[in-house]
Protein backbone atom coordinates (compact mmCIF):
# COMPACT_ATOMS: atom_id res chain seq x y z
CA UNK A 1 0.00 0.00 0.00
CA UNK A 2 1.69 3.39 -0.82
CA UNK A 3 2.82 5.26 2.45
CA UNK A 4 1.18 2.51 4.22
CA UNK A 5 2.68 0.00 6.32
CA UNK A 6 1.32 -2.88 7.92
CA UNK A 7 3.25 -3.27 10.85
CA UNK A 8 0.84 -5.82 12.57
CA UNK A 9 0.90 -8.48 9.76
CA UNK A 10 4.31 -8.39 9.34
CA UNK A 11 5.58 -8.61 12.74
CA UNK A 12 2.63 -11.56 12.95
CA UNK A 13 4.70 -13.54 9.93
CA UNK A 14 8.44 -12.64 11.85
CA UNK A 15 7.10 -14.47 14.83
CA UNK A 16 5.10 -16.74 13.23
CA UNK A 17 8.42 -18.38 11.64
CA UNK A 18 9.75 -19.25 15.39
CA UNK A 19 6.36 -20.05 16.94
CA UNK A 20 5.00 -22.34 14.18
CA UNK A 21 7.83 -24.85 14.66
CA UNK A 22 8.28 -24.54 17.99
CA UNK A 23 4.38 -25.50 18.85
CA UNK A 24 4.03 -27.91 16.11
CA UNK A 25 7.77 -29.58 15.35
CA UNK A 26 9.48 -28.35 19.01
CA UNK A 27 12.02 -31.35 18.32
CA UNK A 28 13.01 -29.81 15.28
CA UNK A 29 12.75 -26.33 16.06
CA UNK A 30 15.59 -27.28 18.59
CA UNK A 31 17.82 -28.51 16.07
CA UNK A 32 17.16 -25.51 13.71
CA UNK A 33 13.71 -25.39 11.67
CA UNK A 34 12.29 -22.23 11.16
CA UNK A 35 9.51 -21.88 8.88
CA UNK A 36 9.09 -18.61 6.69
CA UNK A 37 5.97 -17.81 5.09
CA UNK A 38 3.81 -14.68 4.35
CA UNK A 39 5.70 -12.76 1.69
CA UNK A 40 8.87 -13.18 2.88
CA UNK A 41 11.64 -13.43 0.52
CA UNK A 42 13.77 -16.59 0.47
CA UNK A 43 17.42 -17.07 0.00
CA UNK A 44 19.34 -20.35 -0.33
CA UNK A 45 22.31 -22.22 -2.06
CA UNK A 46 21.42 -23.50 -5.40
CA UNK A 47 22.38 -26.37 -4.73
CA UNK A 48 20.27 -27.19 -1.59
CA UNK A 49 17.65 -25.87 -3.99
CA UNK A 50 17.97 -28.44 -6.54
CA UNK A 51 18.86 -31.19 -4.46
CA UNK A 52 14.99 -31.58 -2.77
CA UNK A 53 13.47 -30.81 -5.98
CA UNK A 54 12.92 -27.41 -5.64
CA UNK A 55 9.06 -25.40 -4.77
CA UNK A 56 6.63 -28.09 -4.79
CA UNK A 57 4.23 -27.11 -8.19
CA UNK A 58 0.94 -28.80 -6.86
CA UNK A 59 0.88 -26.54 -4.19
CA UNK A 60 -0.44 -23.15 -4.71
CA UNK A 61 0.09 -21.42 -1.11
CA UNK A 62 2.46 -23.01 1.36
CA UNK A 63 4.98 -23.99 -0.95
CA UNK A 64 7.66 -21.68 0.78
CA UNK A 65 6.81 -23.44 4.06
CA UNK A 66 7.18 -26.74 2.35
CA UNK A 67 10.29 -25.71 1.14
CA UNK A 68 11.56 -24.58 5.03
CA UNK A 69 11.05 -28.33 6.11
CA UNK A 70 12.26 -30.28 3.26
CA UNK A 71 15.61 -28.55 2.86
CA UNK A 72 15.35 -28.69 6.69
CA UNK A 73 14.81 -32.74 6.81
CA UNK A 74 17.46 -33.12 4.18
CA UNK A 75 20.58 -33.12 5.17
CA UNK A 76 22.09 -32.04 8.71
CA UNK A 77 24.05 -28.71 9.23
CA UNK A 78 27.16 -28.81 7.04
CA UNK A 79 29.45 -28.75 10.24
CA UNK A 80 27.96 -31.81 11.01
CA UNK A 81 28.20 -33.88 7.74
CA UNK A 82 32.07 -32.93 8.04
CA UNK A 83 32.38 -34.56 11.32
CA UNK A 84 30.55 -37.58 9.97
CA UNK A 85 32.69 -37.97 6.77
CA UNK A 86 35.78 -37.57 9.77
CA UNK A 87 34.35 -40.60 11.44
CA UNK A 88 33.68 -43.09 8.28
CA UNK A 89 37.54 -42.16 7.23
CA UNK A 90 38.75 -43.27 10.90
CA UNK A 91 38.97 -47.01 11.17
CA UNK A 92 37.46 -48.87 13.59
CA UNK A 93 39.04 -50.91 16.89
CA UNK A 94 38.27 -53.70 17.55
CA UNK A 95 37.61 -54.77 21.12
CA UNK A 96 40.55 -56.72 23.10
CA UNK A 97 39.42 -60.47 24.44
CA UNK A 98 41.13 -61.93 27.35
CA UNK A 99 42.04 -64.96 25.55
CA UNK A 100 45.21 -62.89 23.52
CA UNK A 101 48.17 -64.80 24.80
CA UNK A 102 51.86 -63.27 24.29
CA UNK A 103 55.00 -65.56 23.28
CA UNK A 104 56.78 -65.48 26.61
CA UNK A 105 54.01 -67.92 27.94
CA UNK A 106 53.81 -71.50 27.99
CA UNK A 107 51.55 -73.62 25.86
CA UNK A 108 49.79 -74.58 29.52
CA UNK A 109 49.62 -71.00 30.15
CA UNK A 110 48.43 -70.09 27.08
CA UNK A 111 45.31 -72.28 27.52
CA UNK A 112 44.46 -71.36 30.82
CA UNK A 113 43.93 -67.59 29.75
CA UNK A 114 42.02 -68.41 26.75
CA UNK A 115 39.83 -70.64 28.85
CA UNK A 116 39.29 -67.68 31.48
CA UNK A 117 38.63 -65.38 29.16
CA UNK A 118 35.93 -67.20 27.02
CA UNK A 119 34.48 -68.09 30.70
CA UNK A 120 34.09 -63.99 31.16
CA UNK A 121 33.64 -63.30 27.92
CA UNK A 122 30.12 -65.58 28.42
CA UNK A 123 29.22 -64.59 31.85
CA UNK A 124 29.15 -60.67 30.22
CA UNK A 125 27.51 -61.41 27.14
CA UNK A 126 23.53 -60.57 28.34
CA UNK A 127 25.10 -57.03 30.27
CA UNK A 128 27.67 -56.29 26.90
CA UNK A 129 25.08 -56.92 25.20
CA UNK A 130 22.69 -54.82 27.00
CA UNK A 131 25.22 -51.74 27.63
CA UNK A 132 25.63 -52.12 23.53
CA UNK A 133 22.09 -51.50 22.50
CA UNK A 134 21.81 -48.80 25.24
CA UNK A 135 24.97 -47.15 23.97
CA UNK A 136 23.62 -47.00 20.56
CA UNK A 137 20.24 -45.89 21.38
CA UNK A 138 22.07 -43.11 23.16
CA UNK A 139 24.07 -42.21 20.09
CA UNK A 140 21.15 -42.32 17.67
CA UNK A 141 19.35 -40.07 19.75
CA UNK A 142 21.97 -37.41 20.20
CA UNK A 143 22.95 -37.66 16.30
CA UNK A 144 18.74 -37.02 15.45
CA UNK A 145 19.05 -33.93 18.05
CA UNK A 146 21.65 -32.04 16.28
CA UNK A 147 21.26 -29.04 14.64
CA UNK A 148 20.10 -29.53 11.04
CA UNK A 149 20.34 -26.97 8.11
CA UNK A 150 18.06 -23.96 8.32
CA UNK A 151 16.61 -20.93 6.31
CA UNK A 152 17.74 -18.54 7.89
CA UNK A 153 15.78 -14.78 7.62
CA UNK A 154 17.77 -11.55 6.54
CA UNK A 155 16.98 -9.23 8.85
CA UNK A 156 19.18 -6.56 6.96
CA UNK A 157 16.86 -5.64 4.27
CA UNK A 158 13.30 -4.70 3.37
CA UNK A 159 11.05 -7.08 0.91
CA UNK A 160 8.15 -4.57 -0.24
CA UNK A 161 5.23 -6.53 -1.51
CA UNK A 162 1.55 -4.96 -2.06
CA UNK A 163 -0.62 -5.00 0.53
CA UNK A 164 -3.99 -4.38 -1.21
CA UNK A 165 -5.78 -7.40 -0.54
CA UNK A 166 -4.34 -7.21 3.31
CA UNK A 167 -5.58 -3.91 3.55
CA UNK A 168 -9.24 -4.33 2.18
CA UNK A 169 -9.20 -8.26 4.34
CA UNK A 170 -7.84 -6.26 7.70
CA UNK A 171 -5.62 -7.68 10.39
CA UNK A 172 -7.76 -10.60 11.97
CA UNK A 173 -9.11 -11.82 8.64
CA UNK A 174 -5.89 -12.03 7.23
CA UNK A 175 -4.45 -13.79 10.37
CA UNK A 176 -7.18 -16.05 10.32
CA UNK A 177 -7.45 -17.04 6.72
CA UNK A 178 -3.73 -17.87 6.70
CA UNK A 179 -4.09 -19.86 10.03
CA UNK A 180 -6.68 -21.66 8.38
CA UNK A 181 -4.72 -22.47 5.18
CA UNK A 182 -1.47 -23.29 7.37
CA UNK A 183 -3.47 -25.61 9.65
CA UNK A 184 -5.04 -27.22 6.41
CA UNK A 185 -1.33 -27.86 5.01
CA UNK A 186 0.02 -29.12 8.16
CA UNK A 187 -2.74 -31.03 8.90
CA UNK A 188 -2.35 -33.56 5.31
CA UNK A 189 -4.80 -32.02 3.47
CA UNK A 190 -3.82 -32.70 -0.70
CA UNK A 191 -2.76 -30.12 -2.91
CA UNK A 192 -6.32 -30.55 -4.04
CA UNK A 193 -8.10 -29.70 -1.29
CA UNK A 194 -5.54 -27.03 -0.14
CA UNK A 195 -6.26 -25.19 -3.36
CA UNK A 196 -10.04 -25.52 -3.30
CA UNK A 197 -9.79 -24.28 0.63
CA UNK A 198 -7.63 -21.05 -1.07
CA UNK A 199 -10.14 -20.38 -4.03
CA UNK A 200 -12.66 -20.17 -1.29
CA UNK A 201 -10.99 -17.67 1.08
CA UNK A 202 -9.62 -15.91 -1.81
CA UNK A 203 -12.70 -14.13 -2.60
CA UNK A 204 -11.06 -10.45 -3.47
CA UNK A 205 -10.72 -8.87 -6.79
CA UNK A 206 -6.86 -9.59 -6.61
CA UNK A 207 -6.67 -12.83 -6.75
Amino acid sequence: VPGRRLWLLSLHNFVSTYYGPLLLRPLSYLRGLRALFGDQTLFCRARDFRAVGGFDPRLCIMEDTDLCVRMHMATPAPHLQQQKQQRLHQPWQQPGGGASSSSSCTSSGCVSQQQHGASSDQSASPLTALAGHAAAAAAALHAWLQPRGRVVQVLDRLSITSGRRLLEWGSLRATYIHMRLAAHWYFGGSPEQLKELYMRLYTDSFR
